[in-house]
């Protein structure tokens, strides 16, 4: 009987531990096809108008039905973080949380606020 116990004990571990790389892996590439969705309506909206958007959702005019939530934080709601089109992508003190307030010449690409992508 001790046997049994402990070789379901392993099937099941080694159940979770899949189960929790598939959650992962889904959330990360939710994520990246997020972060694509709002790249591209941010280079369309700059290309209509000659100007970066103010915020997120602005994009939602004509561009997104709505703002996506970030799958890989705990948090719900547009947790992104944003940067201007004359900041250094590569200074990780330029990037804004996306609802502190547009940065100056407003939003020019988007990241997760998740450590996945920094």
């Amino acid at each position: 009987m001790l046997v049994v116990v402990a070789i379901l004990s392993l099937l099941v571990g080694g159940a979770y531990q899949i189960y929790t790389s598939s959650t992962t892996d889904t959330r990360y590439q939710a994520m990246r096809a997020n972060l694509k969705m709002m790249k591209t309506a941010i280079d369309q909206f700059h290309a209509k108008t000659g100007a970066y958007p103010t915020s997120l959702e602005a994009l939602t005019r004509s561009y997104l039905s709505r703002v996506p939530d970030d799958p890989t934080t705990e948090r719900i709601g547009n947790d992104w973080m944003v940067i201007g089109p004359n900041d250094d992508p590569n200074d990780s003190s330029k990037w804004v949380s996306a609802t502190a307030g547009p940065p100056t010449g407003g939003i020019a690409d988007v990241r997760s606020a998740s450590d996945f992508e920094k």
